[in-house]
């Protein structure tokens, strides 16, 4: 007879179907195999997600040790004179019945209590284990297993029971060695650790991050930084501008140009493409360059201290930022009062659900041992009853995300507690831990009725390795034996097998914590990306409504070189002199005559020129009249149209 708890992804059972027992209703039930399996889900697409599977343990007894067992049990030697015949009606050589704890069913330590104790009932399911009765009282009680030759053993508190209480326990048992002390345990079938659990980040973007990036300078010199700008901006004006070429042609869109120019070169001082041709321009931007340089080297030094000091607010990453005291972590186990001369527990207790004198889980044990070895380290301590949240009237309550916050019936496990009270605005618990197996099976069932989402993620690295067994009594002989069944198990890689199947170390919802210092996050540094999205969209509508208002002439082209004169390198050095001042005087000539001819459409007047003559020439020859319908064709548009070299 085995007692067992729920665990998933251990142990899969429907308590409903589980049979009570029929003198007294509090001890623990019966569990036929039809209630053993998981069940189809919508999440899973209307399929079992373990091939209906009773969990690990479950199908590692049932479908790989039992059959070991029965070898081991009954040799194939038989007698001789025993006919095949005779062969095929005998009874089971070996039968193992299963029998669900009373009260909380994933209770552990409710499975190994009852084996400790050697009974069946609520009232058994906590340990009296102290210093001066170390023993379990199993050790002196039990029987052995029943032989089913002349009685029944039908349920727990059946008489005719050869021992009162488990033959084993089952589950997930962890392997301590406070619990070796009391009880037997096989050789381990599962190396189980612990992990951390916190909710899941809730990003919100503060109005506050707009302005981070400019908060590691003060607003004066921001100011100052600005009017340097100004100053700048006229003194291009007045130095630059009536000279330099670079610069628009037009006064009115020089302005534009000069502040383009003084602004660009903060960010980059080859940014706006220009260059100083006067001295008092190129002293200008040696100033102007030197303070940007300063100032751009300040800056990033002190942006990025000021981020990751700002980022450095104090996160769970994982047990041990749980030691330091600034996170409250609730686990199953009892409550207490702190505060009292001489408190039960160690640690500072906040609150929870559960009452004196409850059972204490291995996760609060860890905690109290944690304190016990260490001076330095406090916890803010939460304490449910259980993993799972219940009603009260001890249903389990599954599949209802984030709307189980919200009943009144239910008394909420650590998970459920997690996620609802640190949603409550006081930001308290901000973290639980457990089984690492388990905790994957629980988080993948609350993401997928969630839709999709994991209200909670694992985070750090996992701690507190044990292993994972069957548990007996003392004086029970079968520890042994069952040890070989599962080392037999391992050989053959069907436990291997079986751990892929129930998924022992997926996990859809973790959270990797990034090494190498703080992280700088997109709330931080929002205001970039307005500024820059600000700037995208001005130029996209200032696009959009020069093609509306101000379009180019409808067969403008844009002017393209001539290869040989695309850029300053492609003039050949020799005669370049020459070359240079032939371009120069055919270009005042050009800007000379583009002048008169422009009058005399203003005007009306005649005009005369000779296209082949020099400005040292006599005086044009030839006269051109423009009616007022006639366009401008031939060797003047020539002229006009003339494209100057880079450069001129």
């Amino acid at each position: 007879r085995i007692a067992f708890h729920i665990q998933p992804p251990f142990i899969i059972v429907d308590p409903t179907k589980c049979i009570p027992d029929p003198d007294d209703r509090n001890a623990a039930r019966v569990c036929p195999p039809d209630a053993f399996g998981d069940k189809p889900t919508k999440e899973n697409n209307d399929r079992p997600e373990f091939e209906g599977g009773g969990g690990l343990t479950y199908d590692l007894l049932m479908n790989h040790v039992l059959p070991r067992l029965k070898e081991y049990c009954n040799p194939k030697e038989l007698d001789s004179n025993t006919t095949s015949e005779a062969n095929s009606t005998q009874p089971e050589i070996l039968e193992l019945d299963w029998y669900l704890i009373p009260a909380d069913f994933t209770s552990s330590d409710g499975a190994l209590a009852l084996l400790c104790n050697g009974k069946w009932t609520v009232a058994d399911m906590t340990s009296s284990l102290n210093r001066s009765h170390p023993n379990c009282p199993s050790s002196e009680s039990y029987q052995g297993a029943t032989i089913l030759s002349n009685v029944t053993c039908m349920s727990a508190l059946d008489k005719t029971c050869k021992s009162a209480g488990p033959d084993l326990a089952a589950g997930a048992l962890s392997i301590t060695a406070a619990r070796m002390d009391s009880l037997d345990f096989t050789n381990p079938f599962f190396l189980n650790r612990q992990t951390v659990i916190i909710r899941a980040p809730e990003y919100s973007m503060d109005i506050s991050g707009y302005f981070n990036i400019f908060l590691p300078f003060g607003i004066n010199l921001w100011i100052a930084i600005f009017v340097e700008v100004l100053v700048v901006w006229i003194m291009i004006l007045i130095v630059e501008a009536p000279v330099n070429d670079q610069l628009a042609p037009e006064w009115e869109d020089r302005y534009y140009d000069a502040f383009y120019w003084s602004f660009g070169s903060l960010m980059d001082p080859g940014g706006p493409g220009k260059g100083p041709i006067t001295w008092g321009g190129k002293l200008l931007l040696i100033g102007h360059w030197f303070f940007v340089t300063i100032v751009a080297a300040t800056y990033t030094g002190a942006v990025g201290a000021f981020l990751a000091t700002s980022s450095a607010t104090p996160t769970v990453q994982g047990y041990f930022s749980l030691q330091e005291g600034l996170f409250g972590v609730v686990v199953d186990g009892p409550s207490w009062n702190s505060t009292s001369e001489e408190p039960d527990y160690r640690g500072n207790y906040k609150g929870g659900v559960s009452f004196p004198g409850y059972r204490r889980s291995r996760q609060f044990d860890i905690i109290q041992n944690t304190l016990k070895a260490s001076s330095a380290a406090t916890f803010q301590v939460y304490t449910t009853q259980s993993t799972e949240t219940y009603t009260k009237d001890g249903l389990l309550v599954e599949n209802e995300g984030s709307s189980v916050c919200k009943r009144k019936d239910v008394i909420l496990g650590s998970y459920d507690y997690l996620l609802c009270v640190a949603g409550d605005g006081v930001l308290e618990p901000q973290a639980m831990f457990h089984e690492i197996a388990s905790a994957n099976y629980l988080l993948a069932k609350r993401k997928a009725s969630s839709g999709g989402a994991c209200p909670l993620i694992r985070v750090g690295p996992t701690f507190n390795p044990s292993g994972v067994g069957f548990a007996f009594p003392k004086t029970s002989l079968y520890s042994t034996v069952f040890s070989r069944a599962i080392q037999e198990v391992m050989e053959q890689g069907e436990l291997r097998d079986l751990e892929e199947k129930y998924k022992l170390e997926a996990s859809e919802c973790e959270q990797t914590i990034e090494e190498g210092g703080d992280i700088i996050t997109v709330e931080q540094i929002s205001g970039l990306f307005v500024i820059t999205m600000v700037m995208i969209g001005i130029a996209l509508v200032h696009g959009v409504l020069t093609q509306i208002y101000c379009p180019y002439p409808k067969g403008y082209e844009v002017p393209v070189y001539e290869e040989n004169l695309s850029q300053w390198s492609d003039v050949p050095e020799e005669g370049l002199t020459e070359r240079m001042q032939a371009l120069k005087t055919y270009a005042n000539r050009v800007e000379r005559l583009s002048g008169e001819v422009m009058e005399a459409l203003k005007t009306g007047t005649p005009f005369t020129y000779d296209p082949d003559a020099n400005d040292d020439d006599e005086p044009p020859k030839r006269m051109v009249e423009f009616p007022d319908d006639v366009a401008v064709a031939g060797p003047l548009s020539e002229l006009i149209q003339f494209q100057l070299p880079f450069g001129l």
